[in-house]
């Protein structure tokens, strides 16, 4: 396996232990759910829309042609997104990183078996995600799923990423996004969950959101918004008309792919 795990004095080692330690498989040992798998009730509970976010990515003509070659699955988890982008045809190779060495070739091994991944193209690689084990430009494209709200310095994260995606590659980021004007409100949460889990939670807009991607070398930044969890027709209805008037974001939070595109040549400073 590619790579070393991050080191106890870094902020990152902690949060590592958990999962190498099993720690993190005894809290979703009895979550409820439909699945025999404790981490697949794990993700539809923590992250429902997730898995549509990616068949999003995968369908969406816009998105679906950048998908491709060599593809790096950042923060990989317990690898259901691994597992389904080897399954594609025009992917060649499938990199699942992660922190945690034990829970890759465990829980990640499990699961891309239990979803039929194509086991000839998956590898697994350990590593901060401050310090990815490959080379410049190796990637084609890369995924980042609901983590980016947990790391320490998103810049410095999203700057590793785009160096090893090849310029005109692209990054696919799946957050929710805090409203503007609820800003004070879930930043005051998330220092609070912060404190008492001793895990990172960062509360940010769109716009913040869209410098620290382009400040990392990325560029023409779009952004998907995801409603398939608000099940209500009506309010559907009234956010797609707030999101052609381009106020959804001023009220409500919202879940966005990102679909970034790293440049290929910076122009001036690179924001």
């Amino acid at each position: 396996m590619l790579g070393t795990p991050p080191e106890r004095n870094l902020p990152e080692y902690n949060v590592m232990m958990k999962f190498e330690s099993g720690e993190a498989d005894a809290l979703v040992a009895n979550l409820p759910g439909p699945h025999q798998e404790p981490w697949l009730n794990a993700r539809d509970m923590w992250e429902p829309a997730s898995p549509a976010a990616v068949e999003m990515t995968l369908h969406d003509p816009a998105m679906a042609s950048a998908v491709f070659g060599r593809v790096i699955d950042v923060a990989a988890g317990a690898c259901w997104a691994t597992a389904r982008l080897s399954q594609l045809d025009a992917v060649q190779e499938v990199v699942a990183l992660d922190m945690s060495k034990a829970f890759l070739t465990s829980v990640g091994d499990r699961i891309i078996n239990m979803l039929k991944g194509d086991r000839n193209k998956i590898r697994f690689a350990v590593s901060s995600f401050n310090s990815i084990p490959f080379e410049d430009g190796y990637f084609d494209c890369g995924y980042f799923i609901a983590t980016l709200h947990h790391c320490e310095s998103p810049i410095r994260t999203l700057k590793e990423i785009c160096r090893v995606i090849r310029p005109g590659g692209t990054l696919f980021i799946v957050e929710e996004l805090t409203a503007i004007t609820r800003m004070r409100g879930a930043r005051d949460e998330a220092i609070r969950l912060s404190r008492l889990n001793k895990f990172t939670e960062l509360a940010y807009t769109r716009a913040e959101m869209r410098y620290w991607v382009r400040h990392s070398g990325f560029d023409h930044v779009t952004f998907h918004a995801i409603d398939t969890l608000c099940g209500n027709k009506l309010k559907r209805i009234i956010r797609r008309g707030m999101r052609i008037l381009d106020i959804e974001n001023v009220f409500l939070p919202t879940l966005y792919i990102l679909q970034a595109k790293k440049a290929a040549v910076l122009e001036g400073n690179g924001i």
